[in-house]
């Protein structure tokens, strides 16, 4: 290099970014995307030490864009093992947190091998979207004891023995989800630490067997249990579920299709606060009855697709004194009779309810001024007598909340209404996703 080159080299190195001490670079660089952080390892020893040493601060990895800095998101989906194993050979002594959520087919079924040889002190572990092996199970088990949140999808074969072996050697587990699994049985529950567990999920879980969950008996802490579309009618474990009364807040047992002759054991639970029973052919007037009776503090209640319910357990429900949020679509046993004042009441759906009139649906719309969502999509008797009450109602609302009215193939024409109220908004049906399922808007 000739004499003025290497003048320009250090006067270079005099300004600009390179002023700047080690610490500083560290902050800045600690704002980049996993991909700047690799690449400005390449400018000097300097910035390559530094970067090395970034990674200290750098606690969460999910395969979002904005995590890996890739402009173009199709990028992602050519992620695979050795890249991965790359990025955890830099941050993994120092992750709490990994989310496998998105394009992660071609990390492969024993990917969690990985984490768990480079990732220690690993807390929250999403593996929801991977399939995984019961080997990689294992090895998780044998080297991650750190686990506070774990989620699991499906796995190549029987995996419940693996699960075991994760839930003893963690435990200050509180919070186990299993999405779309069709291997496990649930016999791993038994090993769970009833001390600590709060949160217990199984969505599409066709192979669980009930009779294993009458260990929730002994979960003192225990205050979210999600069952949805299992195949099984074990009767003592809705017994068992109903001991857990003085924490348990939100229940789930939708999409069974066998009927559950001691689902009333569930009127026990006094704190709970949101309860989804939809689709669930146990469901009927007898249980709701029980329920509004009991259970008062419900500020959510699901009992869509509940073909046995009529307005006798409807108006119970109807009656609970902190209702926020009721789901009711596809009732045809119903009508709008039920309905009254609702204070309380932030969100109704009555989609496809093929009874719901204007009459009752007017009363409670002039009686619930907290009322952000009214769906009726696909109600084809309702009229535009309703729309003008709501347009006369909501006008005269003090609290300036809006009512988004959801009128979709309904026999509504709002090119005859005769005004309009700055607290009304007619909407097309809209679809919310959250929490891994097919949701209505979330007030929660």
């Amino acid at each position: 290099m000739s004499a003025a080159k290497k003048e320009d080299v250090v006067e270079a190195d005099r300004t600009g970014i390179n002023t700047l001490n080690d610490d500083c670079l560290m902050h800045i660089i600690q704002f980049l995307p996993i991909v700047d952080r690799v690449r400005i390892e390449g400018v000097c020893k300097r910035w390559l030490a530094i970067s090395l040493d970034s990674w200290r601060s750098f606690k969460i990895l999910n395969f979002e864009s904005e995590c890996w800095g890739f402009n173009n998101p199709e990028t992602l989906t050519k992620l695979n093992r050795r890249i991965f194993k790359k990025v955890l050979n830099r941050c993994g002594s120092f992750l709490t947190s990994i989310e496998f959520t998105g394009p992660t087919e071609r990390l492969g079924p024993n990917i969690l091998n990985s984490v768990a040889s480079f990732c220690p002190n690993i807390q929250h572990l999403d593996a929801s979207d991977l399939e995984v092996s019961p080997w990689s199970l294992r090895v998780i088990s044998e080297r991650c004891n750190k686990l506070v949140y774990f989620a699991i999808g499906n796995c190549t074969d029987d995996c419940d023995y693996e699960l075991s072996l994760i839930f003893e050697s963690n435990r200050e587990l509180k919070r186990l989800c299993v999405y779309s699994n069709f291997e496990v049985t649930g016999e791993c529950l038994k090993k769970l630490n009833g001390d600590t567990i709060e949160s217990i999920i199984f969505e599409n879980c066709p192979s669980i067997s009930l009779e294993h969950f009458n260990v929730v008996r002994g979960f003192c802490k225990l205050k979210q249990l999600v069952l949805e579309h299992f195949h099984d009618s074990n009767t003592d474990t809705m017994k068992d579920i109903s001991s857990c009364s003085s924490n348990l807040k939100y229940l789930t047992l939708a999409l069974c299709p066998f009927y559950l002759n001691s689902l009333q054991c569930i009127a026990n639970l006094t704190n709970l606060k949101i309860l989804d029973l939809s689709s669930n052919v146990s469901v009927d007037d007898e249980l709701l009855v029980l329920v509004g009776a009991n259970c008062k503090l419900l500020k959510q209640v699901d009992i869509s697709y509940c073909n046995a319910v009529t307005n006798t357990g409807l108006a119970s429900i109807v009656s609970l004194p902190n209702l926020e949020s009721l789901f009711v679509e596809d009732l045809n046993n119903v009508d709008d009779e039920v309905f009254r004042a609702m204070p309380t009441l932030r969100q109704m759906d009555c989609s496809y309810c093929s009874n719901m009139r204007d009459a009752g649906l007017v009363r409670l719309i002039e009686a619930s001024e907290n009322m952000e969502h009214l769906f009726l999509s696909n109600c084809k008797k309702i009229s535009n007598e309703l729309l003008e009450a709501a347009i006369r109602a909501t006008k005269k609302r003090t609290n300036q909340v809006v009512l988004k009215l959801h009128l979709s193939n309904t026999d509504v024409r709002l090119s005859k209404a005769s005004g309009t109220s700055p607290f009304l908004r007619v909407v097309p049906m809209i679809v919310i996703t959250h929490v891994g399922k097919l949701a209505r808007v979330n007030l929660a």
